[in-house]
């Protein structure tokens, strides 16, 4: 049996937690942009975009990313309609290359009654590209990325899918596979097109620090907030590898990361009692020398750190009852309301920011 067929049997660990995140990320997305985007006037199409949905089940009968995605859509929608008397205009876009995998996908598929929208296409993902845009002009849109190999996800066909203007991205970054090779130079020309530039032959110490830094630098350079999940080798301490995540809506990247914590509940700890409030807060002020808006803060420092957006709101406050930053409201709990809220943290010599 080759690597592929063996891929498309048996369903792995790490795929399973991959497709876990995928599943619960799915629901969140799903059922807010359904309960959003659907009233009496308007029906806006949302679109989920599987680019590497191979045959959309293994071979023992578990399923894969197109079937999950279809079995949430499902869901989420019969939720809605009993629930909020909303029917909500879920799109499933379906793109494989190989034949053979393609006429498995389009019978796993059709094994569905749903009243999602399903389109299936046998193309190469960057050639499918000009069908997707037309169908999903500038509708919210989730694009899972999981290739099978590097040379399949060049920087420019992100850039493509960056130009929707509501795009999110989930993107299996293939760690292990650029770690070993990136100082090889027969596969430089394929990492550069990964990466989009060259700058990952100047990565020193901490390999796997800078290499996943420079992949979120570049989607963050095309406008999206970016994090990243890690998966390990079924049982071995090693970076199998990464989930990058990519968003335009600063709201969409606190859900995410809430994924992620749930992933790792278990072991999770109060990130306030291992590193003081007050060094955090003097790192902010250090960051923010112009006012910025309350979802564009907590969407930055979401990225960049590991706290939650609960640990975001906690600071905020602290720092206010200190003079150290000023805003117009205390309930920093509705996200709705205070989004667009300026925040004008102190400066050096005292003064506040002005518009």
């Amino acid at each position: 049996m080759s690597i592929t067929q063996e891929f498309f049997t048996n369903l792995q660990s790490q795929s399973q937690e991959k497709l876990t995140i995928l599943d619960m990320y799915l629901e969140k997305w799903a059922y807010i942009l359904g309960y959003s985007f659907t009233s009496l006037q308007r029906r806006t199409p949302l679109y989920y975009v599987d680019l590497f949905a191979g045959q959309g089940q293994y071979g023992n009968g578990q399923p894969g990313s197109p079937i999950i995605a279809l079995n949430t859509l499902t869901r989420v929608h019969q939720n809605l309609m009993q629930d909020h008397d909303k029917n909500p205009n879920y799109n499933l876009i379906a793109v494989e290359k190989d034949p053979n995998n393609f006429i498995q996908l389009s019978e796993n598929i059709q094994k569905f009654k749903s009243k999602v929208i399903v389109k299936t296409l046998n193309l190469e993902a960057i050639d499918a590209l000009g069908v997707i845009e037309n169908m999903v002009n500038n509708s919210p849109s989730l694009f899972f990325v999981d290739p099978f190999g590097v040379k399949d996800i060049p920087f420019s066909m992100i850039e493509r899918i960056s130009r929707i203007q509501r795009s999110d991205l989930i993107i299996n970054f293939m760690y292990n596979f650029v770690q070993r090779f990136h100082n090889f130079e027969g596969v430089s020309d394929t990492l550069c097109e990964l990466f989009g530039t060259d700058e990952f032959k100047h990565v020193t110490f901490d390999k796997e620090r800078e290499l996943i830094h420079l992949y979120r630098k570049q989607l963050q350079k095309i406008g999206y907030f970016t994090l990243n999940y890690k998966i390990k080798m079924p049982g071995k301490d090693r970076t199998y590898f990464h989930l990058i995540y990519a968003t335009k809506e600063p709201r969409a990247i606190i859900e995410m990361k809430k994924v992620f914590k749930n992933m790792h509940e278990s072991i999770q700890l109060d990130l306030f009692e291992i590193m003081e409030r007050v060094n955090y807060e003097a790192e902010v002020l250090q960051k923010y020398n112009s006012p910025i808006t309350f979802s564009q803060f907590i969407a930055r420092e979401l990225q960049s750190t590991e706290f939650n957006d609960s640990d975001l709101r906690k600071t905020l406050k602290s720092m206010k009852k200190k003079g150290l930053v000023d805003f117009d409201s205390n309930k920093l709990s509705d996200y709705r309301t205070v989004r667009n809220m300026l925040l004008y943290f102190k400066r050096n010599n005292g003064s506040f920011p002005q518009l």
